[in-house]
């Protein structure tokens, strides 16, 4: 395992401290490492940067344009390439 230090101000150290005893956790270090393992496994789930939203508005956005798009039915061809994409993004063979 490896040793981080990190610097945080006291109010929220404070605000950590509460959070971590409110959630039930030990410690303040068990509770921030088990923050930092959830975000490290979802780290690769994030969409592409332009896809993303940047705030509220821009995730209603976002939606508002996919609801407008037209739908069609995914083909044989479309589950192959999203795949195929899985696969080159995450080095999996995108097979079950």
């Amino acid at each position: 395992m490896v040793r981080l230090n990190v610097a945080i101000a006291e109010d929220v150290k404070s605000k950590l401290q509460a959070r971590a005893t409110e959630s039930g956790y030990d410690s303040l270090e068990s509770y921030v490492e088990a923050l930092l393992a959830s975000e490290a496994q979802t780290a690769d789930f994030l969409p592409p940067p332009h896809l993303h939203p940047r705030d509220r508005d821009h995730l209603s956005q976002l939606v508002q344009e996919g609801l407008q798009s037209p739908a069609r039915e995914m083909t044989a061809t479309d589950w192959d390439r999203l795949r195929r994409e899985l696969a080159e993004r995450h080095g999996g063979s995108g097979r079950g």
